[in-house]
């Protein structure tokens, strides 16, 4: 269950950030409105029971040097899977 959860997780984020952030990923404050709809639409889907983990892949792309433009490939980008094996950790499951 976990690692499908994970799966689910990694797919939902990269779909909702093609879709909110169609000009790609902008660490500046004017994209900050889109990144933040995308992060809250991203963490109800995905759950209360994974709240932890959401927000800290959510800090992990805030926190990182994330090139502007970027956008992820799909559930399988490089970038989107630093970020998980980074900060989901399944033991911090509610």
């Amino acid at each position: 269950m976990s690692d499908d959860m994970r799966a689910f997780a990694v797919d939902t984020l990269s779909r909702f950030l093609r879709e909110y952030l169609p000009d790609g990923w902008r660490g500046d404050s004017s994209a900050e409105y889109a990144r933040v709809q995308a992060f809250s639409d991203w963490m109800t889907l995905v759950g209360e029971y994974y709240e932890e983990q959401c927000h800290r892949v959510w800090q992990w792309f805030n926190s990182s040097d994330v090139r502007d433009g970027w956008l992820p490939t799909g559930p399988d980008d490089p970038l989107l899977h630093r970020a998980f094996n980074a900060a989901w950790d399944e033991n911090t499951v509610k």
